[in-house]
């Protein structure tokens, strides 16, 4: 389990950024799709707990083109049925966001809790109210808005850059804001912080798969914020009431878009297909480097009753020991 916590100062009042927010994920989705890329919209409802009223939504986010390299490599046979599901539930200034992915199941799971903070400037070393041990494990990255080192030239875009902007609908004007020093300052002021857990049951690929999505994480969480700020003359004079219309109006489009995309297979059948074949090869592998892990142990030289225990850990396996493990690989390739 890795646990990072993402602390985003961000140049709004609280309510402000209730209306921010929703503004930002609407459009954001509607900009990531294209074809069968992108996100569909399948739940967007209010409910109501024990805790408040709040949304949830429920979407489904298409990433195949997105994948790096290596885990095409190790599971060539995904094609374009990656898809990764986002249950969320919004009772800002809290919320709670689960991701999952039929690739591993419930074998692996995102989870994002997020506290948005007035007048902070994320400096609360506790928002989370973690025990001491979970304070130990949690690593803290700091994210500003204003900063564009973390992008990609690729993902950089000169009318989405806080330090370039300058709103025309607030008075006194925000922006631009300068990286490393606006916020210390500046009022009105929220942080976003965002806590986040990926697990990964497969110890093989664990560290691999759990790295990997934090760091794509940062960038993501950094662009889409800096968006927020960026497009903040588009929303700031919207009511509650004109965002949540349009948010439903967006989700009803991309559900549309999504629909009417062309289908070979079911879906969902074609994703479980996938998934089985997925647990499959991680079995393998893990079985593997299992089988590899034997035969070095095999392969260290055992001391004589006359001498000190010995240490080799560059011996090399002898033949008999790689015949060995061809032999049982071959044998599981035929299971």
């Amino acid at each position: 389990v890795l646990v990072k916590e993402y602390r985003i100062p961000l140049p709004f009042s609280l309510e402000e950024y209730a209306r921010g927010q929703m503004y930002m994920i609407a459009k954001a989705s509607q900009q990531e799709t294209q074809g069968d890329e992108g996100i569909e919209v399948v739940t967007n409802e209010e409910f109501e707990d024990e805790r408040g009223k709040g949304i949830f939504t429920f979407k489904k986010i298409h990433l195949t083109d997105k994948l790096p390299t290596w885990i095409r490599r190790i599971f060539p046979f995904v094609g374009d049925v990656l898809t990764i599901e986002e249950k969320s539930w919004n009772l800002y200034p809290y919320s709670r966001t689960e991701y999952r992915s039929h690739l591993f199941g419930e074998k692996c799971k995102i989870t994002v809790e997020s506290r948005h903070v007035p007048n902070d400037r994320g400096t609360s070393p506790n928002i989370f109210n973690l025990s001491k041990s979970a304070l130990a494990a949690r690593k803290v990255q700091f994210l500003d808005i204003a900063d564009s080192t973390l992008l990609e030239s690729k993902n950089y875009n000169e009318d989405e850059d806080p330090a370039r902007f300058k709103s025309t609908r607030t008075s006194p004007a925000r922006g631009p804001f300068k990286a490393g020093r606006w916020f210390e300052s500046f009022d009105p002021i929220i942080c976003a912080y965002k806590l986040v857990t990926v697990e990964f049951a497969y110890k093989a690929l664990r560290s691999r798969i759990e790295s990997f999505i934090h760091d794509i994480i940062a960038p993501i969480y950094l662009k889409t914020h800096r968006q927020a700020v960026c497009w903040m003359d588009e929303w700031i004079h919207l009511t509650p009431s004109d965002i949540r219309k349009l948010d439903l109006q967006i989700g009803a489009k991309l559900k549309r878009q999504q629909q009417q995309q062309p289908e070979s297979t079911s879906s969902n059948q074609r994703e479980s297909q996938v998934a089985r074949r997925a647990e499959n090869e991680i079995k393998r592998v893990e079985q593997a480097e299992e089988d590899s892990s034997e035969l070095q142990e095999e392969a260290q030289p055992r001391p004589r009753a006359s001498q000190a225990p010995q240490t080799s850990p560059g011996a090399a396996i002898p033949k008999t020991s790689f015949l060995k493990l061809r032999e049982r690989l071959h044998l599981k390739s035929k299971l």
